[in-house]
């Protein structure tokens, strides 16, 4: 893998890991959990969701890209 190649791959990664944080903690979150990410009101519950939502949307697409190359 080429120097420019890996890091658009981090970049989209980091990219992909704050979209789903944000879709988690800002979307979700106020339904979910007590607090709200976009009203600045934070608590240790919104945290673990946007983290879990960050790994969801990035498992979701790695496993979309590794269907696709079959």
């Amino acid at each position: 893998m080429s120097e420019l190649t890996s890091h658009r791959v981090l970049l989209r990664n980091i990219a992909l890991g704050i979209a789903g944080a944000l879709l988690a903690g800002g979307l979700i979150g106020p339904l979910v959990v007590e607090g709200d990410l976009l009203a600045g009101n934070y608590s240790v519950a919104l945290l673990v969701l946007s983290c879990a939502g960050a790994l969801l949307m990035l498992l979701a697409t790695k496993l979309l890209q590794s269907s696709d190359m079959r």
